[in-house]
């Protein structure tokens, strides 16, 4: 996980699937971002990625945009204290033929107030 524009990550254990633990980050500026990085998945078997996020306190109604390799953004509308799966077509954020940038960034609204935390777990591709 790449740190980028000052979110803070931490490693927790309130899991949705992945029975071990999760990430938690707390975004502190307008527009920061987490980013995962990969080197270049191929794409061309996968159809959509899935993945499941949980928002901190004071974030119902809050939206976070999701991309792949910085394609066109879709939002991401987290529940606080509450697990939510999502799972987002290819073609939505472009259509990538591989993975090497997989983002969510906090789009510049402010509200919640930052700071504010989200946790992301449970990332897969489906074909």
């Amino acid at each position: 996980m790449t740190n980028t524009i000052n979110p803070k990550i931490a490693i927790m254990t309130n899991v949705y699937r992945s029975l071990i633990q999760s990430a938690s980050v707390t975004f502190n500026k307008n527009w920061s971002r987490v980013q995962l990085h990969h080197s270049s998945l191929q794409l061309k078997h996968f159809k959509a990625v899935k993945f499941s996020v949980c928002g901190g306190p004071g974030t119902t109604g809050k939206v976070v945009n999701f991309t792949l390799n910085w394609g066109t953004p879709v939002p991401i509308r987290l529940t606080a204290g509450t697990w939510t799966e999502f799972t987002v077509p290819l073609s939505e954020v472009g259509n990538p033929a591989r993975l090497d940038n997989f983002i969510f960034q906090d789009n510049g609204n402010r509200d919640p107030k930052l700071p504010y935390t989200m946790q992301i777990d449970n990332i897969e591709f489906v074909g």
